[in-house]
């Protein structure tokens, strides 16, 4: 009669102002002071002496105001690296399917650090990567994961999107990136290529961690390509293959133009980076559940900029010089089919319009990288009006300042505009044309 029980609640609750001139005798105190020290309505159901009460609560002495948890059994099993991503080990020894398929070394015994990367032995083909050699282990700790990921979220996710996507790439891709072993090595590939680009002394060619996480990123993310994927799955799998086309196209094998295609002696007939163009059409193709998805269908809208942008219907060949409209056969007629070039110009006309913005010019750069097995063939093949229209994509994307664009952009700009200075000069329009990717990259004094 001293207490009320609060509805839906499974705990005594001592009321003492409710009848506060009560005396009430020393067992009945135990009772009413039993939910403090964690005793419930089941603990207290059925005893119907004081003696009994007596002998229940005594199991659970009173202490100063404190309320003392019952001590229990806490779990060993599991690795601590499926711990640390809070994921459910599936406690396979000596090496758990978790920690294998993450590309980390199962530390069931301890000997291993935390999240310790594993050295694959197998042959990686068609991934840009050094002759760096490798050390047998690299000794990361989850921290130095978690730092360069900070860089990434803070800094590198600014260069490479924007807007709604921005805010993906900054949360729920860095989400993702802990259980999908592909994402987390390529955004830690693409950080820490960011911090050599900034760094003061600029070494040129990958570090052998960068090297490390590109080689890792490129063979787990093979292995993806075979699962079956949820949404938020394939959306990890579109960022991770979009981020390494980034980390191809910034990386470029030699430091002056000469170095370079299409100068440099008996290089390559095709551009390893045009490669990238067919490589994510497929990804797309295979990303099906990302297209119509509130969420994450902006992640693919830089295959279609004009869903963002509003694009003029048609060609606009109005932004072009008169000598291109001679020189490539241009008019309203016209189709891909009969003028391998045309596609490429009505996107790069687009471009050169100075209120083009800038988030669109990559876009369309990368839907240029998109092009047909024809204009690969004639870039292929040196065609100096291929080379010609490349060099414009290349002047115009330049000019953006993007780090992971210049590069290549500066460089092969260089080569193809000394190149046609130097094979096809004798072709008027050509020879006027090239004068204004040549003051874009520094050429016309040479």
């Amino acid at each position: 009669m001293y207490d009320y029980v609060r509805p839906h609640s499974s705990t005594i609750e001592r009321n003492d102002t409710l009848m506060p001139h009560v005396n009430i005798d020393p067992a009945t105190l135990r009772i009413l002071r039993a939910h403090e020290t964690g005793i419930t309505l089941a603990h207290l159901a059925g005893l119907s002496n004081p003696m009994t009460v007596q002998s229940q609560v005594q199991t659970w002495p009173v202490t100063s105001g404190k309320r003392r948890i019952k001590a229990h059994s806490k779990s060993k099993q599991g690795c601590r690296n499926c711990k640390l991503r809070s994921v459910k080990c599936d406690e396979t020894k000596p090496q758990c399917r978790k920690c294998g398929s993450y590309g980390v070394m199962c530390n069931y015994d301890g000997t291993n650090l935390d999240l310790h990367l594993k050295v694959e032995a197998a042959a990686l083909s068609g991934v840009l990567i050094t002759e760096t050699v490798l050390p047998s282990y690299l000794p990361y700790r989850i921290s130095e994961h978690e730092q360069v990921l900070r860089r990434f979220r803070n800094r590198t996710s600014l260069t490479v999107s924007d807007g709604k996507r921005l805010k993906i790439y900054q949360n729920e891709i860095i989400t993702l990136a802990h259980t999908s072993s592909y994402l987390m090595h390529t955004l830690l590939t693409l950080t820490l290529m960011h911090d050599r680009f900034l760094s003061p002394v600029f070494s040129g060619g990958p570090s052998s961690r960068e090297t490390y996480h590109c080689y890792q990123a490129a063979a787990t993310l093979q292995k993806q390509l075979a699962l079956p994927m949820q949404v938020a799955e394939q959306a990890g799998l579109w960022v991770a293959s979009a981020l390494l086309s980034i980390i191809v196209f910034a990386q470029v094998d030699g430091e002056s133009a000469e170095d370079v295609w299409p100068l440099r002696p008996n290089s390559t007939p095709t551009i390893d980076w045009i490669k990238i163009g067919k490589g994510k059409r497929e990804i797309f193709n295979i990303t099906s559940l990302l297209h119509d998805d509130p969420f994450f269908s902006a992640l693919t809208v830089i295959l279609h900029p004009e869903t963002e942008f509003t694009l003029r219907t048609g060609p606009n060949f109005k932004q072009l010089p008169l000598p291109f409209i001679r020189l490539y056969n241009l008019s309203d007629t016209d189709t891909d089919e009969i003028n391998h070039y045309r596609d490429a110009i009505v996107r790069l006309a687009r471009v050169l319009d100075p209120l083009c913005h800038p988030v669109q010019v990559i876009m369309e750069f990368w839907g240029f990288t998109n092009m047909t097995a024809e204009f690969k063939a004639l870039l292929g093949c040196k065609d100096p009006r291929a080379l010609l229209i490349l060099a414009y994509w290349y002047m115009r994307a330049s000019q953006l300042g993007v780090w992971w664009l210049r590069p290549r952009t500066y460089l092969e700009g260089r080569a193809i505009c000394m190149y046609l200075d130097r094979y096809h000069s004798d072709d008027l329009d050509i020879r006027s044309l090239l004068q204004y990717p040549k003051a874009a990259f520094r050429l016309l004094n040479t």
